[in-house]
């Protein structure tokens, strides 16, 4: 027996089971210590019932997934408008070579798949998912990428775009912290900054804490207001009195939702910037196909997915407001709309696992990805190490690399958090890995994923 939904059922169904993703997630720390999102824990259980459904066979399901494009190219279009070159150019030195650094790894395991493939005699447009764009790009661009690599959805292309980077998070949340801290410790590394720490509270939130050191003062004639509201009476002339600033610089994402956010304040929307917002993501997706289709138009060699476009005419609207100061592009709202078209095509790409698919891939994945870890540990210990400069900040960055470069942005703040957490803050590396990993190196994967794909094929 076989159901099939419509465009509107399939999108319903697929949001009930985000909802309970969301509702699973916020019950189990496991997922949240780990960064999985909320569609990806609802929809993989989804796709176990699905699967022992098939094999027992009572019952197959088959969805509409017309709307899964138009919300993963309103995504992309959203990464387009972060690709503000004024952040890259105000960031300094480091944020340019920590981006350089992070293309080159990029490229190397794309490079590492396809090597490892032809030693196996695997697919190489299948390997095309156990390289860059499952590990630096993460879930979204995984899932993306899945129809242009397996477009009948038969190869298991999808189901590799789920388990690929959830087992990336994992991977790089166990190996994170423990690189950082030997690295520190190896070299005797310390904080420029001992006066400024991190904190992790209950909720998973990275708060850096510093210490006031402030004298006491000799008592002078407004000595009856310093005795009511200065935190320094009762003490001598010359005593140290300390206090602790705290400040939120990273904000965890509790409630299960997808969380792209580097910021602790909360937003409030407009609904006149939203709308604004909404009609720019629309205006650069649809005039970005255009885009898309000149420029596969120029090689049959490449193949870039449908929203390249749709990327760079957002980011040329992005520069245009930034220098011209004639508009203002809202980042708060389109980063909300963003969100939201990525849960929604998360949750329609998930629902349409099919996980028996991934049977005869089990002994090739493990030795690919055995590879990839081997080069996550040398290129991130030897090479983003030194090339950062080789002391604590450099040590701090490592870990974070580790994080987006083998998941997502939010693995990166949760190493580096721990690391911060016992050593010392970081003001470089909480400045420069979150505008590498979650504003910059999208854009340079999918260019470096579409060129892999044209050689490949």
């Amino acid at each position: 027996m076989v159901i099939h939904m419509n465009m509107y059922q399939s999108l319903g169904f697929a949001i009930a089971w985000l909802l309970v993703g969301r509702f699973i997630k916020a019950k189990f720390e496991f997922f949240q210590k780990y960064c999985i999102p909320a569609p990806i824990v609802g929809g993989f259980l989804f796709a176990l019932i699905s699967l022992a459904l098939h094999v027992t066979r009572v019952l197959d399901f088959e969805f509409d997934t017309t709307l899964q494009t138009y919300w993963m190219v309103m995504f992309f279009t959203s990464v387009g408008y972060n690709a503000g070159f004024s952040i890259l150019r105000d960031g300094g030195k480091k944020v340019f070579v920590f981006l350089a650094v992070a293309i080159v790894f990029a490229i190397l395991q794309n490079v590492v798949a396809q090597g490892a493939a032809r030693l196996i005699n695997f697919s190489p447009m299948l390997a095309v998912m156990l390289g860059s764009t499952s590990f630096t790009g993460g879930f979204g661009t995984a899932a993306s990428f899945a129809p242009i690599v397996d477009p009948e959805n038969t190869l298991g292309a999808l189901s590799l775009a789920v388990a690929v980077p959830t087992f990336g998070s994992l991977i790089s949340s166990i190996l994170g912290g423990p690189v950082g801290n030997r690295l520190i410790k190896k070299y005797g590394l310390q904080p420029s900054n001992a006066d400024e720490s991190v904190r992790i509270d209950e909720s998973g939130n990275i708060i850096k804490t510093k210490k006031v050191v402030k004298k006491v003062e000799a008592v002078h004639p407004s000595f009856i207001k310093r005795l009511f509201f200065n935190p320094t009476k009762g003490r001598e002339e010359g005593q140290e009195v300390v206090t602790v600033q705290e400040e939120v610089i990273h904000e965890a994402s509790a409630k299960g939702e997808v969380d792209n956010s580097t910021t602790s304040s909360e937003k409030h929307l407009s609904s006149e910037k939203l709308l604004m917002s909404f009609m720019l993501l629309v205006l650069a997706s649809g005039f970005g196909l255009f885009v898309t289709n000149h420029l596969n138009s120029l090689s049959p060699k490449f193949k870039f997915p449908i929203y390249i476009g749709a990327m760079i005419c957002a980011a040329i609207i992005r520069n245009i407001a930034d220098t011209s100061k004639k508009f203002k592009v809202n980042m708060d709202e389109i980063d909300a709309l963003g969100n939201i078209s990525l849960n929604m095509f998360l949750a329609l790409a998930l629902v349409s696992l099919k996980l028996w698919q991934l049977v005869s891939l089990a002994i090739p994945l493990m030795i690919i990805l055995s590879a990839q870890i081997v080069l996550l540990y040398l290129y991130t210990r030897f090479v983003t190490f030194k090339v950062m400069g080789g002391d604590y900040d450099a040590a701090v960055i490592t870990a974070g690399h580790i994080g987006f470069g083998f998941a997502a942005t939010p693995n990166a703040m949760a190493n580096m958090g721990s690391i911060c957490e016992k050593y010392g803050y970081s003001k470089i590396a909480f400045f420069v890995v979150p505008i590498v990993g979650s504003l910059f190196i999208d854009f340079f994967n999918i260019m470096i994923i579409g060129i892999t794909i044209g050689l490949v094929d």
